[in-house]
């Protein structure tokens, strides 16, 4: 799947799985294959999920995508994989749902929202989903400024900033 075409494939769209299913059809790659290179090349926060019999598989995360993704067990009831093990329709486009069903971390405001979107693949008894982080759900993130540090004194040299004898 060579980068060029991906990211003409990409374009300015937002992620979703048609985008990937295009990659996959474009570049005559499975499903997987292409989404995983789009969690390559995306600079959406975005990761993709492979779930067999309820239980994560593998995923893939985006380099912006600074959560893990639950590994603890079964996929979780309120998730639209979960619809999809249970026979139900998913929704044809992302859309919300609680971020801690999928991410498994102390750093997310409570109540927050993550865009996903599954595809049952029968044939495979497997969900392919695809994770969007849409806005901030970091309660703190390393592009906070709120720390604010001393100036450095340029006559410090040493790593316990103490000055070199003369």
């Amino acid at each position: 799947m060579p980068e060029p075409l991906v990211r003409q494939i990409m374009g300015t769209s937002e992620p979703s799985l048609a985008v990937i299913e295009r990659i996959a059809s474009s570049c005559r790659a499975s499903l997987s294959a292409a989404a995983w290179r789009f969690c390559h090349l995306t600079s959406h926060r975005c990761a993709v999920v492979w779930s067999v019999a309820r239980i994560v598989s593998w995923s893939r995360r985006s380099e912006e995508f600074r959560f893990g993704v639950s590994r603890s067990g079964a996929i979780r009831e309120g998730t639209f994989a979960y619809d999809c093990f249970e026979g139900r329709d998913a929704p044809d486009r992302p859309e919300p749902v609680a971020a801690d069903l999928w991410l498994d971390s102390r750093n997310i405001t409570d109540g927050a929202h993550i865009w996903e979107q599954s595809k049952a693949l029968p044939s495979y008894s497997s969900v392919l989903t695809l994770l969007w982080i849409k806005e901030r759900i970091e309660i703190y993130s390393d592009y906070d400024e709120d720390i604010v540090l001393d100036e450095l004194d340029p006559e410090q040299f040493t790593t316990n900033r103490r000055r070199w004898p003369r």
